[in-house]
C-alpha cells in the first residue's frame, strides 16, 4: 500500500495516489506521532489540496526538516517530530488539504 511499515498504518487512514499515502490534517498529527513512538524521524512534509480527484500542490504546504543540526538520532528525531508537529499546528490549512510524508529511520542515520 505505501513505504511505512505496518506497524506505523495501525491507526492511520487515508488514501493512496501513485503508492503514494496521502492523510487529512488529523491523520497527518497522528502518523507523526506514530512515527516518533515507532523511532521514526519525520524529515519532510507535503499538502496538497484535494478537491474532485485532483491533487494540487501547495507551496506554502511544503516543509524540509532533513537538514537539522544534530549530531545523534535521538536529538535528530527528537528535532524532527518538534518541527512537524509545530508546522502542522501553526500553519492553516483547509478541510481538502491532505498530505504527504518522508520519515528517515535510525540506520540511515549516516546518509544526512
Amino acid at each position: 500500500m505505501s513505504n511505512y511499515p505496518d506497524l506505523i498504518l495501525k491507526n492511520i487512514t487515508g488514501f493512496v495516489r501513485g503508492g503514494e499515502l496521502y492523510l487529512s490534517l488529523p491523520q497527518a498529527f497522528n502518523l507523526i506521532a506514530d512515527c516518533y513512538q515507532n523511532n521514526l524521524a519525520v524529515i519532510g512534509i507535503e499538502g496538497f489540496i484535494c478537491e474532485e480527484g485532483m491533487l494540487e500542490p501547495q507551496l506554502d504546504a511544503i516543509a524540509d526538516f532533513s537538514s537539522n543540526n544534530s549530531d545523534n538520532w535521538d536529538s535528530y528525531r527528537d528535532i524532527c517530530y518538534q518541527s512537524s508537529r509545530d508546522f502542522k499546528a501553526s500553519s492553516r490549512f483547509s478541510q481538502r488539504t491532505c498530505f504527504l510524508f518522508r520519515y528517515f529511520i535510525e540506520k540511515r542515520m549516516d546518509i544526512i
